[in-house]
Order: C-alpha cells, then structure tokens, then sequence
C-alpha cells in the first residue's frame, strides 16, 4: 500500500488538497509518492520508519545529462528512497529510451547503490540530531525550505517532527530544532517545545509570525509565548535573501558547532570556507568516517575535508574503488563520491536503523 498517490510537489504538501500524509503512513505498509524532491523522503521517513517507494520517478525530467539523471537517483537513495519505478514517457519528447547514456547511468547507479547498500543505508539511517517542525496544516513555506536547505549545507541529515498527538515526546529525540514562520502548532506540540526548551534544548525561529496560532487558527497564550521566545535564537524574514542564504547556513553552524554536530566539515580548498553548492553527509559507523559528496555545480571543485579540525590524509572512494591521497579532493559536477576513511573520538552509529530494508533501485521497474 502506497501512503502517498498522485502528485506530491514540494508547495502542495498537505494543503488540504484532500491527503494527510502522516495520516496515511500510519496505516500502510510503504511510504509511497511521486515526487521529485529529496526532502519529501526525509518528510515521510520522519512520518513513519517504513521504506520510500516513489512510483512514479520521472528521472530524466529537467535534466539533460546522463550524469544529472545519475546524481538525483543516488541522492535520493541517500535521503531513504529504497525503490523507484523509472518512467519512460514514450514519446517524442523526453522519452528515456531515445537516452542511451542515460539508461546506462540508471543501470549503474543501480548497481553502485546495491553494491555499497550497508555504506547508503547508514548514511541515511543515522540518527539525526536536528530537525524542522512540521504542521500539516501550513504548507511546505519558504522558512522551512530555507532552514532545511541550511542545516542540510552542514553535512547532517534533517527530520521533520510532525504536528500530531505524540509531538510532545518527540522533541527530546533532538538537540536543536527550527521552528519556522507561518505555522500554526497544536498544544501538544506546544507542551513539547516548552518542555524541551525548558530542559536545555537548543530551538531557532525562523521567519515571521512564528508560534502565533494553534491548529485551529486561535492565538496561542502569549505568556507562555514570550517564555519561548525569550529562550530561542530569532532569526529574521532577511535571512531568505540573496547572500544572506549563506549567512543563515553559518549562523545555524555556530549553533551546530557548539553542539558539537560539526566534527566533519568540508571547505573550499583554497578560500578555507564552507563549500556551496554541495551536498555532502558524513557518519562515524564500525570504526570509520563515510562521507558522500556530490555537486549540484556545473564546474570542478577541489575540496578541503577536516575531521575534528585535522585534515583528512587518506581515505578509498568506494565507487569507484580509488585510493584517494589527501588533504585535498576533487569533485566534478553531478558526481556523487563516497569515501570511508578511519575515525578517531566517539561513534556517531546508530545502535539500530530506522529502516532496517536494504536499499534497491531498479532498473527494471519501467512504467509505459
């Protein structure tokens, strides 16, 4: 059974366009959906610890390389995804049978992603330690995009604690959370944020009109707002705009930094600061750092990567199966990498995962 059918595009997400999502999951057996987004893996998989199955993949849409096609599969295998049925649109225009050097990346990926299944699996089945509160009621908006878009620039993978009656528990399961503007948020989800806040937990704002209303439109106690607020960090509507997008994926590092959520970092190797456009995670897991890289850029980037400040010397890049010699690296667009390299300090594993089915993509699974 499928949770999600039909379209799910990042700014319809529950708008009472007559699915709950949430609600679905609890029932059913698959996370299932048509969406081309990776946060919407990361939404459902913080909905319900099932596997993702996107029925209705349209890999080639938007994109007019092999390599691009080959990028957006891995990446969403790192964002849980565990299925995919490829479609192939036969027709004169895009149709991914005209492609063969696109099917040969699907065939590969696949491959690549169950060859190296344990090293994927635990990438995305980490525990994760920050989050983004989700109400089903508001739309996927602009702050929670900006803040997952954020947390996600410093290498950690990112929940969604949904509004629903078990919120409250689910805050002590983090050590920082963004609550973003235009949200209402029940009075459950209330308890949970104050006692979390109270308890020493780390909470961000983002945007306006933020802890306003509750999930039937009426203003929450103001007191008891004003305590909240008073114990956040307040970040502002500004924070959306041009440059200033880096500067929220810094201020939100500090955050992380003093966390202790930052013990990998990956840098421009020649200005020595946070990389953009890219995307990259790493996990401490049996006695060694992995670490996945790919570049949404259309150029090269030689990469610096630091381990608890020192640089990374040596590492092997399993796809590839390439001895890599450090301290720099280089990454060419729309590639993904995935390195494994020995750990010092304590284990960042988890002790089980969420989602304990091996990842599969295949590439026999074509719809006409």
């Amino acid at each position: 059974m499928c949770g999600e059918v039909g379209e799910a595009r990042r700014y319809r997400i529950a708008q009472g366009i007559g699915r709950w999502s949430q609600r679905i999951a609890a029932f059913s057996q698959i996370n299932g959906n048509d969406t081309e987004h990776e946060e919407w893996y990361d939404l459902l998989g913080s909905a319900k610890a099932a596997p993702i199955f996107n029925s209705e993949d349209h890999a080639l849409e938007g994109r007019d390389s092999a390599a691009m096609v080959r990028e957006v599969l891995w990446q969403g295998a790192l964002h849980g995804r565990n299925a995919a049925t490829i479609w192939v649109w036969e027709r004169t225009v895009d149709n991914l049978l005209h492609r063969p050097d696109m099917v040969a990346a699907i065939g590969r990926t696949a491959l690549d992603l169950n060859r190296l299944a344990p090293e994927v699996t635990a990438l995305h089945a980490a525990p994760a330690a920050v989050a983004v509160f989700h109400s089903p009621l508001s739309s996927w908006n602009r702050y929670s995009d900006a803040a997952y878009s954020a947390l996600q620039a410093s290498g950690l993978r990112v929940d969604f604690i949904w509004d629903t009656p078990a919120a409250a528990a689910q805050f002590q399961r983090y050590r920082l959370v963004v609550i973003p503007g235009d949200t209402p948020m029940s009075a459950a989800a209330l308890e949970g944020l104050t006692h979390f806040i109270d308890a020493g937990g780390t909470v961000i704002t983002f945007g306006d009109r933020v802890l306003l209303w509750d999930d039937h439109g009426q203003r929450l106690p103001r007191a008891l707002r004003l305590h909240i607020l008073s114990k956040t960090t307040t970040l502002g509507t500004a924070f959306l705009y041009g440059g200033l997008r880096d500067t929220l994926r810094d201020t939100l590092r500090q955050s992380l930094t003093r966390l202790g959520l930052t013990r990998v970092q990956v840098v421009d190797a020649t200005t020595q600061r946070p990389v953009s456009g890219v995307e990259w995670r790493a996990v401490q897991t049996k006695g060694r750092w992995l670490l996945s890289i790919v570049s949404d850029t259309t150029v090269a980037q030689t990469l610096s990567v630091r381990i608890d400040s020192q640089p990374m010397e040596r590492a092997q890049e399993l796809i590839s199966a390439t001895p890599v010699q450090g301290p720099t690296i280089q990454v060419a667009p729309w590639t993904p990498y995935l390195f494994a390299f020995s750990a010092t300090g304590p284990s960042t594993s988890p002790n089980h995962l969420n989602n304990a089915h091996p990842l599969a993509l295949s590439p026999t699974s074509i719809n006409f």
